[in-house]
């Protein structure tokens, strides 16, 4: 009786060690996200509907009010940022998405002079 009360309880362990490993590979996290502010070079103040493309996928975001934009679901690979606005010069910056984290990237926009 000894014998198979050990079996079982051996069984029970093999069990559950196979359970958590099974949660915790769910809870991993395969996608990662880009985030940023856009701003104004000369002054700091955020730029409002800038046009901010990713590449390779081709998404498209417009900034906020606050001149932030957000990227999800992103594949953990190197991307780049551009970002265009009217009145500004364009600019464009390389970064890395990474699985399980959300990765800042911020970008500052040089107002087009008048005198150009």
């Amino acid at each position: 009786m000894k014998r198979y009360r050990k079996f079982g309880t051996i069984v029970c362990l093999a069990w559950l060690i196979a359970w958590s490993a099974a949660c915790s590979a769910e809870d991993t996290e395969i996608y990662g996200a880009l985030y940023g502010t856009v701003t104004d070079s000369d002054t700091g103040v955020p730029v409002e509907n800038a046009s901010v493309t990713l590449a390779p996928s081709s998404q498209v975001k417009t900034t906020n009010k606050n001149g932030t934009f957000r990227f999800d679901n992103l594949d953990s690979r190197q991307y780049t940022v551009s970002v265009i606005c009217h009145g500004y010069q364009a600019n464009s910056r390389g970064v890395n998405a990474i699985a399980g984290e959300d990765v800042q990237v911020d970008i500052s926009l040089i107002p087009i002079s008048n005198n150009e």
